[in-house]
């Protein structure tokens, strides 16, 4: 089994969404559970907190978001498709969504799967991801829909857009979050592949689309900014956001790993990565270094939110020495708050290692 995201509604119940993988004779699932506030599972949802739904015979839940009205959207592929699928408050598929509660999507560029999803203030649901091409680019994907699943012709090119992190120069772009800021342009983060084939160079990759899709070219560089946490001298630079949160101020802080392998060689570690950027795509300067964090201690970062302070929450991973369940803080300034465990971490070690 595999969990995607976490998404909080409005009520204060937290769900949680993802998919039973690789097991021998069972089909895919995707798997969503709703808790109280408390931490117990809600039994109003699906009879027992848990609702399972079979798509076909490979079905990824790869992200989650709760719309204004409580219902949970689950984004992810199913047949090389991006797939969104809709519950109402009880856990059952919202027949009003879709075809029956679910929207396949096909791209014309080749396979796709949807990895990052959001609901915008009119209900609309905007989601980002990859799309495979037959000549072996990577594009990021984006599909807007209406509230009843229908795709939303306003947006892109009837409802979809294809486009990449390399505005001048195609190559591999990798999507693994979205988000939507208070104008309503679209933010989606993941890394961007460049260098030669046999070393290539892999930066952290942001890029903003306008409300009707079309790319924001008041951002960063033709609508996106490539960051590198370890730039020169590198023999392989791997620079990977996996989370992202828009604060208060408009600025984007994106969350990840940087893995950096000066030559020789030897150290194969990577370190937990957040950057934060003003809302013009450059990096903030006063946060952490020149606008980005890496943590000492090996380790990565899955997720980030950003608290009312301005502090930034981030949870992952911590190698000390074994690989650890890990939450820390950051505080506004880009530094670990030592208020916050040790160091600003805390880490906690489940049984089985």
């Amino acid at each position: 089994m595999k969990l995607a995201l976490l998404a909080i509604e409005r009520s204060g119940r937290f769900v949680v969404a993802g998919d039973s993988c690789c097991q021998r004779h069972a089909p895919n699932n995707v798997l969503v559970a709703r808790y109280k506030r408390n931490g117990t599972l809600d039994r109003t949802f699906s009879h027992d907190g848990k609702a399972k739904v079979h798509l076909g015979s490979t079905d990824h839940g790869y992200a989650v978001a709760a719309d204004s009205r409580g219902r949970t959207v689950v984004a992810g592929d199913e047949g090389h498709r991006f797939v969104v699928l809709r519950l109402r408050t009880d856990g059952r598929l919202d027949p009003s969504f879709g075809n029956r509660g679910i929207v396949k999507t096909p791209f014309n560029l080749g396979n796709s799967s949807a990895r990052g999803v959001a609901v915008d203030d009119t209900g609309r649901i905007v989601v980002a991801g990859v799309v495979y091409s037959g000549s072996g680019l990577v594009e990021i994907g984006l599909a807007r829909y209406k509230p009843n699943g229908a795709l939303d012709r306003s947006f892109g090119a009837g409802g979809e857009v294809t486009s990449d992190f390399h505005p001048e120069a195609p190559g591999v772009s990798l999507v693994n979050a979205l988000a939507i800021d208070s104008a309503g342009r679209i933010v989606v983060a993941g890394s961007a592949i460049g260098g030669s084939p046999n070393i290539p160079d892999i930066d952290f990759a942001i890029a903003r689309y306008m409300p009707d899709g079309r790319r924001d070219e008041t951002f960063g560089s033709g609508g996106a900014v490539l960051t590198d946490f370890q730039p020169g001298g590198s023999l392989a630079s791997s620079d990977e956001a996996a989370s992202l949160a828009i604060d208060s101020a408009g600025d984007i802080v994106a969350a990840g790993e940087a893995f950096n392998c000066p030559s020789p060689c030897t150290d194969f570690t990577q370190h937990v990565a957040v950057a934060r950027y003003r809302p013009d795509g450059s990096l903030d300067g006063s946060f952490g270094t020149g606008g980005k964090f890496e943590s000492s201690s090996p380790g990565s970062a899955s997720s980030a939110a950003v608290d009312p302070t301005g502090a930034i929450a981030i949870g992952g991973d911590l190698w000390t020495p074994g690989e650890t369940f890990a939450v820390g803080r950051l505080t506004s300034s880009g530094a670990p708050d030592p208020a916050f465990g040790s160091n600003g971490f805390v880490t906690t070690t489940f049984r089985g290692g």
